[in-house]
């Protein structure tokens, strides 16, 4: 607590026009050497299981594949109805769900598989 407030006095004193450059300087010094480094091999401990589950993506992609299709367009025709009841509850004119409508179509559209 003690140290947050000599770093609040020190930026808000006279001394601030010193302190955000170096501040800025600092941090752009350490994100750039954090790109710089090397990829450790310890982090390669998923490549085994990656390559072990290879030849199996293909089987898993087709069956998946058809269930979260089917699932996208489950909830595209719960989404429509909802909105639907929606807006005949809120009594808006027949323009706005019109316009609703289309734009909902729009996005979905944009979202399909």
């Amino acid at each position: 607590m003690n140290r947050l407030l000599k770093l609040q006095t020190l930026l808000s004193s006279k001394w601030r026009f010193a302190v955000y450059p170096i501040l800025a300087l600092l941090f752009l010094s350490l994100s750039n050497f954090s790109n710089a480094q090397e990829v450790v091999p310890a982090f390669r401990v998923l490549d085994g299981i990656d390559a072990a589950f290879k030849p199996f993506q293909l089987t898993w992609q087709t069956a998946i594949k058809a269930h979260a299709q089917r699932l996208f367009w489950l909830l595209v025709g719960v989404d429509f109805a909802w909105t639907s009841v929606v807006y005949v509850l809120d009594k808006n004119t027949i323009e706005e769900i019109v316009i609703s409508l289309v734009k909902k179509i729009f996005t979905i559209g944009f979202f399909s598989p």
